[in-house]
């Protein structure tokens, strides 16, 4: 007689199985990773660029630096909430005495996602100085990363 007995079809089939359901968890899992990280390099980006129009003294077209008070110039900083980090400036116009906070571009994450630490990071004109800060992305409370930023605005991210 030639062919499997039905023990080894049984036994194959339970292999194979056993060997994709690793896969899967694997892939997800890898899939996660990318995705945490994506996470994590679009918050370092928006502090970057925070840190950068804030040295450079950034101001939108049609203003000048007439129209802010003195030591009312924009500066620039990152904050988040929740599942979401949102970029601002604050200045103060010529003539008024509060400042005011403009939030120029918004990114949210998926539901899953959440950010925590400090609320926000301002960076200082001219040198783009700030508190060092630390910020941490989770998702599903399983994955994380750590962006940090020290006291001269230079932003890391490790894997917690």
């Amino acid at each position: 007689m030639k062919g499997f007995t039905l023990i080894e079809l049984m036994v194959t089939v339970a292999i194979i199985g056993a060997l994709s359901l690793f896969g899967s968890i694997k892939f997800n899992q890898f899939r996660d990773d990318a995705i945490i990280n994506a996470a994590a390099e679009e918050l370092a980006s928006q502090i970057k660029s925070a840190r950068n129009m804030s040295m450079v003294g950034e101001i939108k077209e049609g203003e000048g630096s007439y129209d802010f008070e003195v030591d009312g110039l924009p500066v620039y900083g990152v904050g988040v909430a929740g599942n979401s980090h949102f970029l601002f400036r604050d200045y103060t116009k010529a003539g008024e005495s509060d400042k005011t906070r403009e939030n120029l571009e918004t990114a949210v994450l998926e539901t899953s996602f959440n950010i925590s630490g400090d609320s926000e990071i301002v960076f200082s004109r001219i040198k783009g100085e700030a508190p060092p800060i630390t910020f941490f992305i989770e998702k599903n409370g399983v994955s994380q990363k750590k962006v940090t930023v020290d006291g001269q605005g230079v932003v890391s991210i490790e894997k917690l």
